[in-house]
Parts: structure tokens; C-alpha cells; sequence
């Protein structure tokens, strides 16, 4: 019996590891790197693309050091919505989310931006929206290639 204890311990380490990580699926964003972002036309090189178990992605989109916002994109909802970053863990490989489904603030609503515009098509999807009042240009579009 003390031979086999440390099996024991294993398999009970491995079982309980298993069991939280199918429990929280939903809740890790893995990075990827196939979708390119384009920013007002330009390519964000920096921007880092994470997609969910469910197929959803987080856009978090720099340009340079400079952070132009966390954007999630709810494919079968066909929604995108602004992403608060105090939502996630960062992690080496992705990012942990605390609260499933992930709170946004729905694009085209007051809680967001009044007249944003959502296109989803195949291959992309582009939205646009009004900037706020420090912001030196009109309108933000953004667009997803897949």
C-alpha cells in the first residue's frame, strides 16, 4: 500500500485538475494568431486576437504601447460589444475570464455608443462607431479578416 500512496496522490491531483478545467471551459480565451485587425484602414500588428470554447474572440487592440480598447466579438449572437480588461487573468497562453458569459457593453446601445454599425459577413467583420469627445477623429472602424 505506501508503494502505490504517490499513484494515489496523482491520479487524485490529475482527477481534480480535469474536473475544474471541464467545470470552467467557457472561462479561457486562448491566444491565436489567424485574424488580422484593422484599425481606421490600418493593420494593428500589436492587436492580439483570443478566441473562446464557444468560438467567440476578444480584440485587444494596440497600436504600438498604446491600448485602443478590448472589443468581444459574440459570433452566433452575431454582437459585439466593449470589454472591460478588469474581466480577465492574463495568463502566458490567454486569458482567464471571471464571469460566464463574459458582460459587455453592447455596441449600437446607450450603455455603448449610440449609432455604432456591426456587419458580419464570411470572412470579416467590420464595425464602426462614434469616438468620444477627446478623441481627435469622428469615427473608429474596425475590421476583423478571418
Amino acid at each position: 500500500m505506501k508503494r502505490h500512496w504517490y499513484l494515489i496522490v496523482v491520479f487524485l491531483i490529475v482527477g481534480l485538475l480535469t474536473i475544474s478545467i471541464s467545470l470552467t471551459k467557457n472561462h479561457w480565451w486562448i491566444k491565436t494568431s489567424t485574424p488580422k485587425i484593422f484599425f481606421n484602414g490600418e493593420e494593428m500588428s500589436n492587436s492580439e486576437v483570443f478566441v473562446s470554447t464557444d468560438g467567440d474572440y476578444l480584440l485587444n487592440v494596440k497600436k504600438g504601447d498604446e491600448n485602443l480598447g478590448a472589443y468581444t466579438i459574440l459570433k452566433n449572437e452575431k454582437i459585439v460589444g466593449l470589454t472591460s480588461p478588469n474581466e480577465f487573468i492574463k495568463l502566458p497562453w490567454g486569458y482567464f475570464v471571471w464571469t460566464y458569459p463574459i458582460p459587455v457593453s453592447l455596441i449600437g446601445t446607450q450603455a455603448a455608443y449610440l449609432t455604432a454599425k456591426v456587419k458580419f459577413e464570411e470572412r470579416n467583420i467590420t464595425f464602426t462607431m462614434p469616438n468620444n469627445e477627446d478623441s481627435p477623429r469622428d469615427i473608429t472602424a474596425i475590421k476583423v479578416e478571418f
